[in-house]
């Protein structure tokens, strides 16, 4: 904070001499130049956006079942009787604020555009000291938001090899395509509705070596294939205390994004193998990753790639060649 028009030297020898809490310099008033003005933090006691989630913590803990339940051609879905982790009410329950979310799936992304909006005003109203905490703010928002509420609703979208879809959960596409999604392009449009500026059809088609160089720049790391304990203790070696958070993992052939929170780690991607589609899974059992060679990571949401969300900014993403 700055102390503005202090015409009076002896004024600014006291200032100095004193020292104030950060909060308590907005009460000084003074006396000897009532024309002082105090510049307050520009972030304080800013209302920024809200997740706004719809899904309870036992119906997220439900989604993370692997399966496979999308809604058939009437509307109606099937649930194997014969597993008794999905044959539940609570999974029912589940599956069917899952199906409502996916219904309305548009009124999401416009939600979070929206909210965008709002940070840029923020960010654009914060002085220079204070864009950190806006982007910091927006960092979180990005990060609940993917995990609360986008995740949560592909999860169980079945995967394709060729699969493009716009929509989760086996809701029609504008094309008239149902929902089906392949790894890569789970990971580019998924990214996309949470507001990232870039075209998702040519980020998809890249290596997932490229896609973590797009989107994570030099925040990122190869681990060598030994176990997934380690590959945790490499995150935490290199990234310290900001290890825990959302990753895109880069496979021998597959991609998705790893969740790291202390010690546990997930695989949230839309799998090639059993159930077929997209899990929210134990990264120490996922055959994907026990089955590669190779393992790229890069942090999501840097500094520099929140800024670009809260900006818009443009990614500029070449086709491999």
């Amino acid at each position: 904070m700055k102390l503005k028009h202090v015409a009076a030297t002896a004024l600014i020898l006291v200032a100095a001499a004193t020292t104030f809490a950060q909060d308590s310099l907005e009460k000084i008033v003074s006396s000897s130049n009532p024309q002082t003005e105090i510049v307050t933090n520009t972030t304080k006691n800013v209302n920024y956006p809200q997740n706004q989630i719809h899904y309870t913590q036992a119906e997220l803990n439900a989604l993370k079942i692997p399966h496979q339940s999308t809604p058939n051609a009437n509307g109606k879905i099937s649930i194997r009787s014969n597993d008794p982790r999905t044959n539940t009410k609570a999974f029912r329950n589940a599956k069917i604020k899952q199906i409502n979310e996916a219904k309305k799936y548009d009124s999401l992304i416009t939600r979070i555009d929206n909210d965008r909006e709002k940070f840029l005003d923020i960010y654009n109203s914060a002085n220079a000291s204070d864009k950190a905490a806006v982007i910091d703010s927006a960092r979180a928002y990005l990060e609940k938001t993917m995990l609360d509420e986008i995740f949560p609703t592909w999860t169980g979208t079945k995967w394709d090899f060729n699969g493009t879809s716009e929509h989760p959960m086996n809701i029609m596409n504008v094309d008239g395509t149902k929902g089906m999604i392949a790894c890569g392009y789970f990971v580019s449009t998924t990214l996309q509705d949470a507001g990232m500026n870039f075209d998702r059809y040519v980020l998809a088609r890249n290596p997932s070596s490229e896609i973590i160089n797009y989107l994570s720049g030099k925040d990122q790391t190869r681990a060598a294939h030994r176990t997934i304990k380690q590959m945790g203790d490499k995150l935490d070696e290199k990234f310290g205390e900001e290890a825990d958070g959302i990753y895109v993992l880069g496979l021998s052939c597959h991609t998705g994004f790893l969740l790291k929170k202390g010690d546990d780690l997930r695989f949230i991607h839309s799998s090639y193998m059993q159930p077929y589609g997209v899990v929210n899974e134990d990264a120490n059992i996922s055959r994907p990753i026990i089955g590669s060679r190779d393992l790229y990571l890069g942090k999501l949401f840097n500094d520099n790639m929140v800024k670009k969300w809260i900006t818009d900014e443009r990614v500029d993403v070449k086709e491999w060649k």
